[in-house]
């Protein structure tokens, strides 16, 4: 069990961003069984080329004199773990190592992308969602509006048992999917985006909405996102098999159905749900009966 330590976070975090200490973490890391100090040493000697056959202790003490009270610092702070003089990553060890790994692929995605996330509003994205980037890694980029929609028309077909839709834009739910919503075969969740809940402004919007209540049944639920604190994001997933995202541009301020990010990929349809459900519950969205948005946009 990690032991209590005194050392601030700050501490903590200062001590691994070492050079020296990230080199301990990555071969402890890398390792199968815990190592000596002795064995430490001699891994970093052999990486920088020296032979490892003439290796003896006399030349690790020259080379890394440090070494033990460094491991032994690390050791107090619950980075590393001594067991009879073998070290091993203990909890804050394997936590920062797995939140480098994290950073070093979203940083990834981000600078694969950068021209996407300084053209749209990334900062809608509630920041909790915002660090696991990285799941963006399996992911494929749409570059036009037809893909956009055949992308969508494509995979909500495929739909078997429900859709969940974060948009202001009920017109890209397919005519073949509206249907099936009728006939109570698939199941939809949507939350809509617009200015004055629960008007639905654009007539060809009220249009989509009343074909898809027209069979009302329990399996349609539909709820309001005000957009006056946040510009939108739109989020299509379809089942557990297929999820698409995409932000407003900082130009227009509405979604950009030229650039979008979509993919099978269980990570990324699984941030995408993440992201849905943490919105279908925030503060402020507002919650009508079917029959209230029909009365008040008089369908």
């Amino acid at each position: 069990m990690a032991q209590k330590t005194n050392y601030s976070m700050d501490d903590i975090i200062n001590e691994l961003m070492k050079l020296d200490r990230l080199q301990y973490l990555e071969i402890l890391s890398e390792s199968e069984n815990p190592l000596t100090s002795y064995d430490i040493t001699k891994k970093i000697l052999v990486s920088d080329g020296i032979k490892e056959e003439p290796i003896d202790k006399k030349l690790l003490r020259k080379k890394n004199p440090s070494i033990n009270t460094r491991l032994k610092t690390m050791e107090d702070m619950g980075i590393l773990r001594n067991e009879e003089g073998k070290y091993s990553l203990d909890i804050a060890g394997l936590l920062f190592l797995h939140a480098r790994e994290k950073l070093s692929k979203s940083r990834e995605i981000l600078d694969t992308n950068r021209m996407f996330f300084e053209t749209h509003n990334f900062q809608d994205i509630p920041v909790e969602f915002r660090w696991q980037i990285y799941k963006f890694s399996q992911t494929n980029m749409i570059s036009n509006a037809y893909e956009f929609m055949d992308s969508i028309e494509e995979n909500l077909k495929k739909v078997e048992r429900k859709i969940y839709l974060l948009t202001e834009h009920l017109r890209d739910i397919p005519n073949e999917i509206i249907q099936r919503i009728q006939k109570k075969e698939i199941d939809i969740a949507i939350l809509y985006q617009c200015h004055n809940p629960p008007l639905i402004e654009k007539e060809d919007e009220q249009k989509v909405f009343k074909e898809l209540t027209k069979n009302l049944h329990k399996g349609i639920e539909f709820r309001f996102f005000p957009l006056q604190k946040r510009s939108s994001i739109y989020v299509s997933r379809s089942d557990s098999k297929w999820a698409l995202f995409t932000l407003s541009t900082k130009a227009s301020g509405t979604i950009d159905r030229n650039q979008a990010f979509c993919g099978d990929n269980i990570e990324f349809i699984t941030w995408c749900r993440d992201l849905l459900y943490h919105l279908w519950w925030e503060e402020g969205v507002k919650i009508f009966k079917i029959e209230e948005i029909l009365e008040a946009n008089s369908l």
